[in-house]
């Protein structure tokens, strides 16, 4: 069940009252979110992120994505943010290792600043289900990233797969005709 507020007199769902009308988020709120903006970007190009920073720096990602959608405003600009959430993601998975090249922290840096300037925009009804539902995105991204990569070995024209964690090596092929 959403959030309610009292208007003239009767609870409202707070979906049903216009955006305008909305508590927006405070100064400190802002101020806040602009610094876990800035310190998981700061250790991400240090090379001093760990996953858990990553899985936060990529709901703040998400999140901020949703706002934007729900506003109809800074979409393609949050759009080249969650294409680097999937390349930095991606490069985990592969490596085990969290960081940005040059490009990507650039891009990053320009990230940062977008988010920050969705907060102003924002009310902190949208923020709060934006974020709810960004929590449970990140949380299906973290299951996909912790699957392990499927190997394809090919013998006699046959193709089986092994998991990372298979301790069998040698699958049996079925040879067609006679050799």
């Amino acid at each position: 069940m959403g959030r309610r507020m009292r208007v003239h007199g009767v609870v409202k769902p707070m979906s049903s009252i216009p955006r305008c009308f909305r508590p927006r988020l405070t100064a400190d709120q802002r101020r806040d979110l602009s610094i876990a903006h800035h310190t998981n970007l700061d250790l991400i190009s240090k090379g001093q992120a760990d996953a858990e920073v990553l899985w936060q720096w990529a709901a703040g990602v998400v999140t901020w994505s949703e706002v934007a959608k729900r506003l109809k405003q800074g979409e393609p600009e949050i759009r080249v943010q969650l294409d680097l959430v999937d390349a930095v993601v991606d490069r985990f998975r592969r490596t085990g290792r969290v960081g940005f090249s040059g490009v990507e922290y650039q891009l990053a840096k320009d990230g940062v600043i977008v988010m920050d300037l969705l907060a102003e925009a924002t009310d902190a009804w949208t923020a709060g289900e934006a974020a709810e539902w960004s929590a449970h995105q990140v949380q299906r991204m973290e299951r996909e990233a912790a699957k392990p990569e499927i190997q394809f070995v090919f013998c006699s024209g046959s193709a089986d797969f092994l998991t990372d964690n298979s301790d069998r090596r040698f699958w049996p092929v079925r040879v067609q005709g006679g050799a």
